[in-house]
């Protein structure tokens, strides 16, 4: 039995189903996603989903394929310098999950919502699918929506420990971590840690924190300064960051890992023992 495929529909399909699993593998594990790296990988998703109906591979080989394809889509979007690579298998297992997920579901609700018009039309109504699809998209939203305000309570008052290295000299402190930390290098996309200039004397003394507080950039540092845009209550400003050599975090459980990240000065008020704001994505 034939039956007649759109190679562009399915292209387009498969290239939003993949993008869109590259964004909530990068929610759950908090990760950032780099927009034209995901744009370069979901289009081999769709070619890939393209060539296989040309290939026609079926058991072990085709899921081996799969795995394959998998995991160098996602090497191309979250693949770093100094990642471990036990933490790319593991965005690589959580994309393949929810890709499977959200495949299986959208596949269940088509054959739901067909058999109810299907049955509709019989016994003479008016769309019962359609209207079962508005209901469940109004429960998913509120899901959503749900799940939104729970992740960010379980995120909130969360602390770990954070160690600097910076030209043979080391500071260290407890950090809290911050979901509302949104800073990022902007060439680099790497994130910014907001450290207490009280802390970052150790590497940078006194005056190299004065002149960082009065947005000056000091010579000795050169190359390792960035401007970082910031938004905060008080209006937009520009941040001077300093790419320190090392930046490790050590979690409440004890594991600590080496990260990549800039940071900047800024005084915290009312910090009680932690000194520094780090965002989600470094904690993991």
């Amino acid at each position: 039995m034939e039956q007649e495929v759109y190679g562009d529909l399915l292209f387009c399909v498969n290239f939003s189903m993949d993008f869109l699993c590259f964004y909530l593998t990068a929610k759950l594990l908090h990760r950032r996603l780099p927009l034209w790296r995901t744009v370069f990988a979901s289009a081999i998703g769709g070619v890939y989903a393209v060539a296989a109906l040309l290939i026609r591979t079926s058991g072990a080989l085709a899921l081996i394929f799969d795995l394959a394809v998998c995991v160098c889509m996602n090497c191309a979007v979250f693949c770093q310098k100094k990642l471990r690579p036990w933490r790319l298998l593991l965005c690589a297992a959580v994309y393949f999950a929810v890709s499977a997920a959200l495949g299986g579901c959208m596949s269940a609700l088509y054959s739901l919502f067909n058999r109810a018009d299907a049955a509709g039309g019989q016994d003479g109504g008016t769309g019962a699918g359609t209207v079962g699809f508005f209901l469940l998209a109004a429960v998913a939203a509120l899901i959503t929506l749900l799940g939104g305000r729970f992740f960010r309570r379980s995120t909130a008052g969360t602390h770990c420990r954070i160690e600097v290295t910076l030209a043979g000299k080391r500071a260290a402190t407890d950090a809290f971590v911050d979901s509302g930390n949104l800073l990022r290098e902007p060439l680099s996309g790497l994130p910014v840690v907001v450290m207490d200039p009280g802390v970052a004397e150790a590497l940078l003394g006194r005056r190299g924190c004065d002149e960082l507080l009065a947005g000056r950039m000091p010579a000795d540092l050169g190359a390792r300064l960035r401007p970082v845009p910031s938004t905060g209550a008080t209006g937009k400003k520009l941040l001077i960051a300093v790419r320190p050599d090392t930046v490790t975090v050590t979690d409440e459980k004890g594991r600590s890992h080496s990260v990549q990240a800039y940071f900047v000065l800024t005084e915290l008020p009312g910090a009680d023992r932690c000194h520094a704001l780090i965002s989600p994505e470094l904690l993991l």
